[in-house]
C-alpha cells in the first residue's frame, strides 16, 4: 500500500497541472508570431518560458499579414521545435481557432530612434548578422573527461553567439545547444 501511495505522489509531481492556454488572437511583431504572443506561459518553469517565448510559430512566406489556425496545430509546432513542452502541451487537448496577426511594419527613419517590442537585445540580433546560419551543417560536440562525441546536424534556426540553438540530427532529433559566446 505504501509503495503505490508513493508511487502516486511521484506521478503526480513529476507531471504539470495543466495545459497552457491560448489566446484566441496572437499579436506578433512586424516578423512573425512567436509562441510568447499566443500563449500563457506562466504555468511553465522558469527555465522554459523564454526559450518557449522566443518560438517562432507563424513568419508568412505569401505576404500575408493574418492567417487563421487552430491550437492543435500551434502545439504541434511549439512541441516540434522544443519537446521539452510536450507534457504541458497534451495532443488529446481541445483545439480551438487561434488567428495569428503581424503588427504593422515601420519605416527607420535618421530622425527617430528606432524601438522593438522585443527590446534592445532583438534590435541588436537583428542588425547583426548570424553566427551559424539557418540549415547549415553543424558539427555538435561533447566532452566528457577523455572522452569526446560528435554528431552532425543541420541548423533549424539562425544562431548567434552565446545564444541556445535548436539543431536536428540525421535521425530527426531535435536537440538544444548552445553556440559558443567567441564562435566564428
Amino acid at each position: 500500500m505504501t509503495v503505490s501511495v508513493l508511487l502516486a505522489l511521484s506521478l503526480a509531481t513529476s507531471s504539470p497541472a495543466a495545459s497552457l492556454l491560448f489566446h484566441s488572437t496572437a499579436d506578433g511583431d512586424a516578423e512573425a508570431v512567436r509562441f510568447g504572443d499566443m500563449a500563457d506561459l506562466s504555468d511553465l518553469p522558469s527555465e522554459l518560458r523564454a526559450p518557449a517565448a522566443a518560438l517562432v510559430i507563424w513568419r508568412p512566406v505569401d505576404g500575408r499579414r493574418s492567417v487563421e489556425t487552430t491550437s492543435a496545430s500551434v502545439a504541434a509546432r511549439a512541441r516540434a521545435l522544443l519537446p521539452a513542452l510536450t507534457p504541458y502541451l497534451p495532443a488529446a487537448a481541445p483545439s480551438k481557432s487561434v488567428l495569428l496577426r503581424l503588427a504593422a511594419r515601420t519605416e527607420i527613419s535618421d530622425k527617430a530612434p528606432s524601438t522593438t517590442a522585443r527590446g534592445d537585445v532583438e534590435a541588436v540580433r537583428s542588425k547583426t548578422a548570424p553566427v551559424v546560419p539557418r540549415l547549415s551543417p553543424v558539427v555538435v560536440s561533447l566532452t566528457v573527461g577523455p572522452v569526446v562525441v560528435q554528431r552532425e546536424t543541420t541548423a533549424l534556426q539562425n544562431g548567434y553567439a552565446g545564444r541556445p540553438l535548436f539543431v536536428r540530427t540525421a535521425e530527426g532529433e531535435v536537440l538544444r545547444v548552445m553556440v559558443p559566446g567567441d564562435a566564428q
